[in-house]
């Protein structure tokens, strides 16, 4: 009776898969125009892995639709916190939940299962979107498991998606996504390959930078207020050097500070009617020129008991690594940042986090801070009412942790030169 009940419900699923395929296909079609472009590159007549950059929620599904093969995505935990997201992600979109854990291994066995199964893999490697619509660069580890699994591997590049909905603005864009199909490297191949030479290739097949090939199709985004949030990215005016005085409206952006002002043009390029204020042409060019601004400003920073950054009151899940942040109660919390530790304060503890157990942080959802540590991991988002930068946090922690690791290193080769002396 179970065999016959699982058989009707496999036969079920499959009239269901076919029917939301059919749906999303026109829906992609209609609402993006999105394209693939094969470029005469054809598929591998054997399983193979998909690797693709990421820069919006709706990439898997225009995989699914537009992909003559069925491709398995390894997909973010929280998509799986309740019964029906976690059925719908499985049963209607081929996902395969990818781990809360950088050690959880649960993931690659599931890979190593559909590999057993003979089925196709698809994977993100940057692990998420990025900020300014550029891809972020891939690490060896993506190589190594490819090398693990013993498929060949199909690089796809995919652009214009991320204007449509980015991290930096809450109005939507018209935009039409291209994937183009950049190469197919066989097993043989991924084994010959050196885990350097493979890294190499997989990252100069799936880098986009969005707003250099804007600048060459000069599409109009038709975007509402193309400026505004975008405060949540730009946190330092490039005119006065000062942190947190860039405001925005409709398509201007100005500081408070010493007057400074830039256009955002239909084309979501910047536009400045002074020339005296006329620095960049994009926000990757201005997020490059304050990212290095922060670093050397850190460097010369000396008030070890006064905090760099706070953001005075927060929402927080603070808990384990290993646990899923769908099962982390959300508490009130204050972060402060200082030159040698971050200082975290929920309710009545207070933790003292020293920048050797930060592993990396960075920004989610648009508005939430992430920090991942040795043995636990942290999320925090704003109150109404209250607004700090999530990405001017996430970039400092992530400046001061280099700080300390290369002065350790410094530390650590005095201490071996003083060994050999001695």
């Amino acid at each position: 009776m179970k065999k016959i009940f699982n058989s009707i419900l496999e036969f079920f699923i499959i009239i269901l898969q076919g029917i939301m395929i059919g749906v999303m296909f026109v829906f992609c079609k209609i609402k993006f125009r999105v394209k693939l472009n094969k470029n005469g590159i054809e598929l591998p007549k054997e399983p193979a892995i998909f690797l693709c950059n990421h820069q919006s929620n709706w990439d898997p599904i225009f995989f699914r639709v537009l992909m003559p093969r069925r491709v398995y995505f390894l997909a973010h935990d929280e998509l799986f916190k309740n019964k029906f997201t976690a059925w719908c992600a499985k049963h209607l979109i081929d996902t395969v939940k990818r781990g809360a854990s950088k050690n959880d291994i649960g993931a690659i066995r599931q890979l190593l299962e559909l590999k057993k199964q003979c089925r196709n893999i698809g994977i993100f490697p940057e692990g998420g979107i990025s900020f300014w619509c550029e891809s972020s660069k891939v690490p060896e580890n993506m190589a190594k498991l490819c090398k693990k699994l013993k498929m060949p591997i199909v690089l796809h590049q995919l652009n214009g998606a991320s204007f449509y909905y980015p991290r930096y603005n809450d109005f939507k864009a018209k935009v039409r996504p291209i994937i183009n199909r950049m190469r197919v490297i066989t097993a043989e191949e991924v084994e010959a390959m050196s885990v350097e030479e493979l890294t190499r290739i997989i990252n100069e097949c799936l880098y986009v930078n969005d707003f250099e090939m804007q600048k060459k199709r000069m599409v109009n985004l038709r975007r509402k207020h193309p400026a505004e949030k975008v405060e949540r990215g730009l946190f330092c005016c490039p005119h006065c050097n000062e942190f947190g005085t860039l405001s925005t409206k409709d398509n201007v952006i100005k500081c408070s500070k010493c007057g400074f002002y830039n256009i955002v043009n239909r084309y979501e390029l910047l536009e400045s009617p002074n020339p005296n204020f006329a620095y960049y042409e994009d926000f990757i060019a201005w997020d490059r020129f304050q990212i290095d601004y922060l670093g050397e400003y850190l460097a010369k920073y000396k008030e070890m008991d006064k905090p760099i950054l706070s953001t005075y009151s927060g929402i927080c899940k603070y808990g384990n690594e290993t646990d899923s942040y769908s099962h982390i109660e959300e508490q009130d919390a204050c972060l402060e940042v200082f030159k040698s530790h971050l200082l975290l304060t929920i309710g009545l503890d207070v933790y003292n986090i020293p920048y050797s157990d930060v592993i990396y942080a960075y920004v989610e959802f648009r508005d939430t801070l992430e920090i991942k540590m040795a043995n636990t991991k942290l999320r925090l988002r704003h109150e109404e009412g209250v607004v700090w930068s999530p990405y001017h946090f996430a970039k400092t922690i992530n400046a001061l942790k280099q700080i300390h690791n290369n002065a350790n290193k410094i530390i650590g080769n005095d201490n071996a030169n003083n060994k050999n002396n001695d």
